[in-house]
């Protein structure tokens, strides 16, 4: 059985085999990715698994009661396969997600770590209009 440390470990450097310069803080309990070309991303141990955290900042207008809001982050969760989208009021953020079960095998985790970062681009495509409205 791979303890959360270990499985922690295989994620940081599957991270940085993908081109990642990974941090980080409270001893090793939180990871800090970042990427010159991909958005940059936390990562912790959560539930027996690895919860990966993206946050997005957003606009003075963006709220769940702005009109148009609520349905863009409703919009993002009924198309997301891998991903679950969340608003963050503080700081006013919109937050992308996936959780790891583990345990790690190289492939598995490529294949996901992949479809959510190939996520977050067709997002980013597929909601350029609502995402210039809302987000920075």
């Amino acid at each position: 059985m791979e303890t959360a440390e270990q499985l922690l470990a295989h994620v940081r450097d599957h991270a940085v085999f993908a081109g990642y310069d990974v941090s980080t803080e409270k001893g090793d309990a939180l990871s800090f990715a970042t990427h010159p070309t991909q958005f940059k991303f936390a990562f912790r141990a959560y539930r027996g698994g690895v919860l990966f955290s993206a946050f997005f900042e957003a606009k003075e207008n963006a709220s769940l009661g702005t009109t148009g809001f609520a349905e863009f982050v409703n919009e993002l969760n009924f198309n997301a396969t891998v991903s679950r989208f969340y608003f963050q009021v503080e700081p006013k953020s919109l937050c992308a997600e996936f959780w790891f079960a583990g345990p790690y095998e190289s492939g598995a985790f490529s294949r996901l770590f992949d479809a959510w970062r190939t996520e977050m681009s067709l997002c980013v495509e597929r909601y350029k209009e609502a995402g210039q409205k809302f987000m920075k």
